[in-house]
């Protein structure tokens, strides 16, 4: 594959995972997956899981965004 310069485009197509919080029984770990809002000039995040065995889960699906998820010491 030919190397192009990067262009804004790429950049606003980046995705930032960040914030993990393993779940208190170790299976599971909670994290915020966030982009770039181009039109609203600002990262939006939502909340998801992922288990051993790679299932994904999201949690949030507001427009505004959402981050900094925490288990509860039950696990839920």
């Amino acid at each position: 594959m030919a190397k192009r310069p990067i262009t804004a485009e790429d950049l606003l197509s980046l995705k930032f995972v960040g914030d993990p919080q393993i779940s208190p029984d170790g299976t599971r770990v909670l994290f915020t997956l966030r982009h770039i809002d181009a039109a609203k000039n600002k990262y939006v995040g939502q909340i998801y899981s992922v288990d051993r065995e790679g299932s994904l889960i999201q949690w949030t699906t507001d427009e505004a965004g959402a981050g900094n998820g925490r288990w509860s010491p039950c696990g839920s």
